[in-house]
């Protein structure tokens, strides 16, 4: 195709990423301003600026994948990477966060920050171009812009880089969920126990993540290795056990699943055991006032048999 075709048909992506990074300052700059106290922060307002998020960053992806030929390996993987992050971070993530912690509207502020502007920073800035780092020598060699100087080494590197990916997205959305807890707990006063939950929350996802990169990456790198086998079979290459990464991919989706669980049995606990103190009240309340009442009739009585010495007992 002619290439100026080709660059009037990216130029609606470029366009629709330039919309979205818009909304996204708005957002960011919506909940800097709840924070300081300006405009209000509750559950429908976060929910309705995750659905323009969500729906801006949708068009774009979708003009993407319209037009993907006529983009390069490094830019289709990092559309992966950053439609990956959004997705995910924009409509499972917080609303299994909502289900599963305890906020106040102070708290509420500091989540609708992170997950506004810390989702596109701090894995933007971290995870994606981290990943696409390590993705580089690969993405030269299949754009044509490098010829492979050692077929080996690269063949281990589309080999390896699928599991770093994915370990990559745990280390960084952790990190990101324990400063997020860190903020609450200095700037909203969030206890401990649900600090804790933030962390895990953190985990939870993240292992789900990234055994969804793992998967994809495995698929997109397939073109890379069939490539560097038809033009020189590598002849020292990583043996690979399909049956060992299964179990690998297997373990750790058991193992979100369990995190996930363990997070909704500790909110459903501290849901009725709230409950139930409330219930508790009334009765504590009731045997409070009777004990006080009790106390202090018998100071009564003993004041007045202080003062009258016929006063006796029994």
């Amino acid at each position: 195709m002619d290439p100026k075709i080709a660059q009037q048909l990216r130029w609606p992506v470029f366009i629709a990423a330039i919309v979205d990074g818009i909304v996204i300052a708005l957002a960011s700059i919506y909940a800097v301003f709840a924070i300081l106290g300006y405009v209000d922060a509750s559950v429908p307002i976060f929910l309705s600026w995750l659905a323009a998020l969500n729906f801006f960053n949708g068009i774009s992806i979708y003009l993407f994948w319209r037009v993907r030929r006529h983009f390069g390996f490094s830019a289709r993987a990092f559309m992966l990477l950053w439609a990956g992050l959004s997705l995910w971070y924009w409509t499972v993530a917080p609303l299994y966060y909502l289900l599963t912690m305890n906020v106040n509207v102070a708290q509420l502020a500091w989540v609708m920050f992170a997950y506004f502007w810390e989702v596109p920073g701090v894995g933007g800035g971290l995870f994606v171009l981290g990943a696409m780092y390590y993705l580089r020598p690969l993405s030269r060699y299949m754009d044509g812009r490098e010829r492979a100087a050692d077929y080996n080494w690269l063949y281990r590197r589309s080999i390896t880089a699928p599991p770093l990916i994915g370990a990559l997205l745990f280390v960084v959305v952790v990190l990101g969920y324990a400063i997020g807890a860190w903020q609450m707990r200095f700037f909203a006063d969030m206890p401990l126990v649900e600090q804790a939950k933030n962390v895990l929350n953190g985990v939870a996802t993240s292992i789900f993540l990234g055994v969804v990169y793992y998967l994809l990456f495995e698929k997109m790198l397939n073109a890379v290795r069939g490539k560097l086998e038809d033009e020189s079979a590598p002849r020292s290459v990583l043996s690979r056990k399909f049956s060992r990464e299964a179990f690998w991919v297997t373990l750790f989706t058991a193992l979100g699943g369990i995190l996930l669980l363990l997070l909704v049995g500790i909110q459903s606990f501290q849901i009725i055991t709230s409950a139930n103190v409330q219930e508790l009240l009334p009765v504590s309340q009731v045997l409070t006032i009777s004990l006080v009442s009790v106390l202090f009739d018998m100071l009564i009585v003993s004041n007045l048999c202080n003062i009258n010495t016929n006063c006796y007992y029994g």
